[in-house]
C-alpha cells in the first residue's frame, strides 16, 4: 500500500526562488520583489502542512485498518473457539460418561474377582473337607477291617525237656489266630541253630535270624497253604508246629548252657483280601531258661 500522495514539485521551485533572491541580495543588488519572497515562504509553509496532514491521515487510516483487521481476527478466533467448544462438549461429556462406565466396570470386575476368589476358597475348603471325609472313611474302613481281619502269630515257644547230650532237641511253637476271620492260604517256616555267648557269635546269630525271616516272608506258596481259624468265636484253641535241633549239634557246651539255642520263623497268610506277615524269635539257654517258656529275642519279632 502506498504511504500517501507524492510530494508536490513546487517545493523545489520555491526553494530555488529563495536562493535566487538571496543570491541577488548578497551581490549587493536590491530585491526585485520582497512580496513575492514572502508569498513564496507562505506558500511553502501551507504546502508543507498539507503534506503533513496527508501523511497523518494515511497513518491514521492504516492504524484504523490494522485495528479493524485485528478485531476481525480476534472475533474469528473467538467464533472458532466457540464452535470447537460446541463440537467437543458432547465428546467431553461422552468421555466423562465412558470414564464413569469404565470405573463401574472396574468395580464390577473387582467384585467378580472377589466372588471368584471366594468361590475358589469355598471349593478348596470343600475339596479339603471331601479329602478329610475320604480319609476318615478310609480310616473307618481300615479300622473295621483291622477289627475283623485275621491275626496269626506265635503264642509261646517251649520244649518238653532240657537238652540232652547227642539227642534231638525239639522246640514246639504254639501259634493262634487272634482275629475274627480265618487266615487263608497260610504258610509258615522256622529255623533252629546254636551260637556261643560271645559277642561275635551273637552278631552272626542276629544276621542269620534277620536273613532267614526276610527270605521267609517272601516264600509264599498259596497252593501249599492251610487255613488258620480264629481262636475265639467258637472255633476253639490254637495250633502248634515243631522244629528239632539234631542230636549231633547238641554237645556238652549246649547242655551246660554255654551255647544258646535260637528258634526263628514266620507266618504268611491272607485276610480281608490282603497278604499279611508275622515273624518271631525265641531262644533257650540251659540252666537259665525254663523249658515250658522260652525267652523272646530282642530282634526278629514283627507283624503287619
Amino acid at each position: 500500500m502506498p504511504n500517501g500522495p507524492p510530494k508536490t514539485p513546487k517545493k523545489k521551485s520555491q526553494i530555488d526562488q529563495r536562493e535566487q533572491i538571496a543570491s541577488n541580495t548578497s551581490d549587493g543588488q536590491p530585491s526585485i520583489d520582497i512580496a513575492a519572497l514572502i508569498k513564496a515562504i507562505k506558500d511553502e509553509g501551507i504546502a508543507y502542512r498539507r503534506e503533513e496532514r496527508r501523511e497523518d491521515f494515511g497513518k491514521a487510516r492504516r492504524e484504523r485498518i490494522t485495528i479493524v483487521l485485528i478485531t476481525l481476527t480476534f472475533l474469528a478466533v473467538c467464533y472458532q473457539v466457540y464452535e470447537m467448544i460446541k463440537v467437543y462438549e458432547p465428546i467431553h461429556a461422552q468421555a466423562i460418561a465412558s470414564g464413569k462406565q469404565a470405573e463401574a466396570s472396574d468395580k464390577a470386575a473387582g467384585a467378580t474377582v472377589r466372588a471368584a476368589d471366594a468361590t475358589a476358597k469355598a471349593a478348596d475348603a470343600a475339596v479339603k473337607q471331601s479329602e478329610i471325609a475320604t480319609r476318615q472313611a478310609e480310616n473307618s474302613n481300615k479300622a473295621v477291617a483291622q477289627s475283623q481281619r485275621a491275626w496269626v502269630g506265635p503264642r509261646n515257644a517251649r520244649s518238653d525237656r532240657s537238652p540232652e547230650l547227642n539227642k534231638d532237641f525239639s522246640a514246639i511253637i504254639e501259634y493262634q489266630n487272634s482275629g475274627r476271620e480265618p487266615a487263608i492260604e497260610t504258610t509258615f517256616d522256622s529255623d533252629i541253630f546254636v551260637a556261643t555267648n560271645d559277642t561275635s557269635h551273637l552278631l552272626e546269630a542276629t544276621a542269620r535270624i534277620s536273613k532267614f525271616i526276610s527270605e521267609c516272608k517272601t516264600r509264599w506258596t498259596p497252593t501249599q497253604a492251610t487255613v488258620v481259624f480264629p481262636s475265639v468265636g467258637g472255633f476253639g484253641g490254637g495250633y502248634q508246629m515243631t522244629k528239632a535241633l539234631l542230636g549231633e549239634e547238641v554237645d556238652q557246651v549246649v547242655v551246660d548252657g554255654d551255647k544258646i539255642v535260637f528258634l526263628s520263623g514266620c507266618f504268611v497268610y491272607k485276610s480281608v483280601g490282603e497278604i499279611h506277615r508275622s515273624s518271631f524269635c525265641y531262644y533257650f539257654k540251659a540252666q537259665k531258661t525254663q523249658p515250658a517258656n522260652w525267652n523272646i529275642c530282642a530282634v526278629g519279632n514283627d507283624a503287619d
